[in-house]
């Protein structure tokens, strides 16, 4: 068997950053989930796409973002 390949993690993240989010969304109650999926449909605009499109997507914001120099894109 091979030795098992390190985790890579997109920039800004790492081992822990990772486990607080699994930590928090493993110990929401059902209220909790639904709360926060209502708040996202007032709050923004939902959009499925792709899981290989989401890095694409979050860059292209990024670089919108960087280009205004401001936050408008925060909603």
């Amino acid at each position: 068997m091979s030795p098992r390949a390190k985790n890579q993690y997109p920039a800004g993240w790492d081992e822990a950053r990772v486990k607080a989010v699994a930590d928090y969304y493993d110990n929401q109650t059902d209220e909790e989930m639904v709360a926060e999926d209502e708040a996202a449909m007032v709050e923004g605009t939902v959009v499925v796409v792709p899981p290989g499109m989401v890095i694409e997507i979050e860059n292209f914001i990024a670089k919108l973002k960087a280009q205004r120099g401001d936050e408008q894109l925060d909603g």
